[in-house]
């Protein structure tokens, strides 16, 4: 009974494993590059994260691939969901609010 929970999310950890690999690598990597290893963090190791940082999110803003993936992706599979989800649950029966109730319940599910 146990591997039905076991299972899964043990596939599930193991999808996040290389991303997660990869950011230890390159953190590991940027470590190297300033020294930081045995002394304590400096003015510039914080000065340098906060300018990578920024330059990360600048990039990841103005790609346009990011915004399809992460916001523009998401809105419109929840709206055409909806879209066709309501019809059919007010043709079941449902009252108008307990459709819009139920409507994210069954996406999620």
């Amino acid at each position: 009974m146990w591997q039905a929970l076991v299972l899964p999310l043990s596939l599930t950890s193991l999808l996040y494993a290389g991303s997660l690999l990869l950011k230890s690598l390159q953190l590991f990597d940027f470590w190297r590059q300033h020294g930081i290893f045995g002394g304590g963090l400096s003015f510039d190791f914080f000065k340098c994260a906060a300018t990578r940082f920024i330059d990360w999110l600048s990039a990841i803003s103005s790609n346009i691939m990011t915004w399809r993936n992460y916001i523009v992706g998401p809105l419109t599979e929840e709206l055409v969901f909806r879209a066709c989800m309501i019809p059919i649950l007010l043709c079941g029966g449902f009252k108008p609010y307990s459709s819009m109730i139920l409507c994210p319940i069954f996406f999620s599910l």
